[in-house]
């Protein structure tokens, strides 16, 4: 009887899988393992809660208000 996959016995250590996309960084690998081993996914606006969604739009709309007033105060000077 041929098994696919090899049994590891209990006092053995399982070889180690690993699934990453892009870039880890090797000083927080193991804190990555310990949470879970997933790598830091990039956060997706349209699947937080309205209120926060809300937030995140004001303050990314005042840093570029803020920005279109520095060059224009910049130029007027």
């Amino acid at each position: 009887m041929e098994k696919s996959h090899q049994q590891v016995h209990e006092t053995q250590a399982a070889p180690e899988v690993l699934y990453q996309e892009g870039y880890v960084d090797e000083k927080l690998l193991p804190i990555q393992r310990i949470e879970g081993g997933e790598s830091p996914k990039q956060v997706k606006m349209q699947n937080l809660p309205v209120p926060i969604r809300m937030i995140g739009y004001c303050f990314f709309g005042i840093l570029v208000c803020m920005i279109i007033m520095s060059l224009v105060v910049s130029l007027i000077r």
